[in-house]
């Protein structure tokens, strides 16, 4: 068959169906077809406002979150913004820790230096007492039995002059009094005189221009003397 012939035959064919389609199809063909469309297009509409609700809650959940987040956001905003300022208070006060360390240090260091002088201060001063103690040992041996005195070293540093042999009535009465070296001004200090001697301060402010111990204790034998008397 030729391609003339085929062409005929299929529009003869095309004629046919048409006149066939046209013949067959009646209004209940129509509205079967229009009411299966329109269910089909409501349960799309059903369908797609479903999807569409379904977006604008994902959407309204998303803003919802969005907003919850920006306020946690500025609260993490302020306490970070709290903490910075915290950290760096602390900053400033471990800085005054630090000069106050060091201050601390240095202080430590010249109240050391200052102990370890006054620690050879002291054992220079102990074996300078001692020195002087042994000074007036001698001193007091040579004089001792001319004065009817005693000496005696007793706790604190301190010597008790004891004298006799004062009083003729009776000889055994004793007068004494305690003398020391004060560490701070290296002067004398006379104290617990027995009995008492009205010009005492003048006695020791004379000792201490002096230094003459021996005329000291002359004129203190002297005092008692005279004090013994006049009872």
């Amino acid at each position: 068959m030729s391609l003339a012939e085929e062409l005929n035959s299929l529009k003869t064919n095309l004629a046919q169906t048409r006149e066939k389609f046209i013949k067959d199809w009646t209004i209940d063909h129509y509205e079967q077809l229009r009411s299966r469309q329109a269910k089909l297009h409501r349960a799309n509409c059903t369908k797609y406002s479903d999807t569409l609700l379904q977006h604008q809650e994902s959407i309204e959940n998303l803003r919802k979150n969005t907003c919850l987040n920006e306020k946690a956001l500025q609260e993490k905003t302020v306490k970070l913004a709290f903490l910075i300022q915290e950290l760096e208070q602390l900053c400033k006060e471990n800085a005054k820790v630090e000069n106050y360390n060091e201050t601390v240090s240095i202080e430590i260091q010249q109240a050391q230096q200052t102990i370890h002088y006054n620690q050879e201060a002291l054992k220079t001063t102990s074996t300078d007492l001692d020195q002087e103690h042994a000074d007036l040992q001698s001193q007091a041996d040579i004089y001792t039995e001319s004065l009817d005195m005693q000496m005696k070293k007793t706790p604190g540093g301190r010597i008790q002059f004891i004298f006799s042999s004062l009083d003729r009535k009776n000889p055994d009465l004793t007068c004494y009094f305690f003398t020391k070296l004060s560490q701070e001004d290296r002067k004398y200090i006379v104290s617990d005189c027995e009995p008492s001697v009205p010009d005492l301060d003048q006695l020791v402010d004379k000792l201490n221009q002096t230094n003459n111990l021996r005329s000291f204790v002359v004129a203190m034998r002297k005092r008692f003397k005279q004090r013994l008397a006049s009872r």
